[in-house]
């Protein structure tokens, strides 16, 4: 068969419901934010190394700097080739990096 995509078609304006090109706040951890992060070998990626291997790993939230400095940006919570992790593995029509049971991608990096 093939999958259902309708639960991922929400537009192109996602700015009312996705924090896209948001600064990661550098240095702010505490109340409002989990830290630290991790910086990636050629310094382009931070990342919640939430299982301290030094790897942005699959399922680990990440930011992009494109220039600005760290951002979050779609591939931060969102696997663009994470339909199917693994051959015969689940389908995973929202992409997502982890599975959002409990607001889990947002308490990836909010203390909330």
């Amino acid at each position: 068969t093939i999958p259902d995509f309708t639960i991922a078609a929400l537009g192109t304006d996602m700015t009312n419901d996705h924090p896209i090109g948001i600064n990661l706040p550098v240095g702010r951890v505490g109340d409002d934010f989990n830290g630290p992060t991790a910086t990636s070998a050629n310094g382009a990626m931070q990342f919640y190394d939430t299982d301290s291997d030094g790897r942005a790993d699959s399922d680990e939230i990440r930011f992009y700097d494109t220039g600005d400095g760290p951002e979050v940006e779609c591939a931060s919570c969102h696997d663009p080739h994470g339909v199917a992790p693994t051959p015969g593995g689940t389908f995973n029509p929202t992409f997502l990096r982890m599975s959002n049971d409990g607001s889990a991608v947002c308490q990836s990096c909010h203390n909330k």
